[in-house]
């Protein structure tokens, strides 16, 4: 995800029905591995400097459906 990858802070998302690793934000690979359809909850965890923004960055992309209607 190119949004991800602007901030310095490290990303991480996971399904919250899965029993799986996080994954690496910044990885497209990583996400396509989450194998996310419409309706699936993301947990969305981040470390560092501007950590709280990229949160919230990332959330607010997801909420818009990735700008998809």
């Amino acid at each position: 995800m190119r949004l991800a990858a602007t901030f310095r802070s490290e990303i991480q998302l996971v399904r919250a029905d899965a029993r799986q690793r996080p994954v690496d934000a910044k990885s497209i690979l990583g996400v396509l591995l989450l194998a996310a359809t419409q309706d699936t909850v993301i947990e969305i965890t981040a470390e560092g400097e501007d950590a709280e923004a990229a949160v919230a960055a990332l959330c607010g992309l997801i909420e818009d459906r990735l700008g998809e209607y």
